[in-house]
């Protein structure tokens, strides 16, 4: 059996996913919510307050823009 991949992300390259609102109703991409999109590229970036890479993302959306969320922006479709 092998160990779970600790630097699995959210989504992968050509994901489909659904932009949501967080728990509070809020969101930086408020006016996307319920647009899907397809995530075309994720970028790792360091991060100086911790040891893991932030992934920033690369989501065509469905309204023609691109969009760079943070994973907590979207969900998986």
């Amino acid at each position: 059996m092998q160990p779970p991949d600790i630097k699995r992300r959210k989504a992968d390259a050509g994901d489909k996913v659904v932009f949501t609102l967080d728990g509070d109703g809020n969101s930086q991409y408020w006016a996307h919510n319920g647009h899907t999109g397809i995530v075309r590229d994720i970028e790792l970036r360091p991060q100086r307050h911790r040891q893991s890479a932030r992934a920033i993302y690369t989501i065509e959306c469905e309204c023609g823009l691109t969009l760079h969320p943070r994973a907590t922006a979207f969900e998986v479709a």
